[in-house]
């Protein structure tokens, strides 16, 4: 039975993303992934948005996916003028 839930996950999650493709849309996680990718690939772009912003607020930390936590620190030089929050009683 569980094998079964897993096939019909997989192919709703197969079919979700095939309907965004189609559409031209992006999700949440296609966002930070794109993002991510472009600062990785893209060395000049991540030096002008960088020396954009000054200081760096995160709030809700206790949420952020791994994902997320490397797009932060690659907003920030250096993890430099990084401030989180996060609420312990949700971690």
């Amino acid at each position: 039975m569980p094998s079964t839930l897993v096939a019909e996950q997989a192919h709703a999650f197969g079919r979700y993303q095939a309907l965004l493709e189609q559409h031209g849309l992006v999700d949440h996680g296609d966002q930070v992934a794109l993002a991510l990718r472009l600062l990785r690939e893209r060395p000049a772009v991540r030096s002008a948005v960088q020396s954009r912003f000054r200081y760096l607020l995160v709030d809700e930390f206790q949420d952020v996916s791994l994902a997320q936590l490397e797009l932060v620190r690659s907003l920030t030089p250096a993890g430099r003028n990084l401030t989180v929050v996060g609420d312990p009683d949700q971690a």
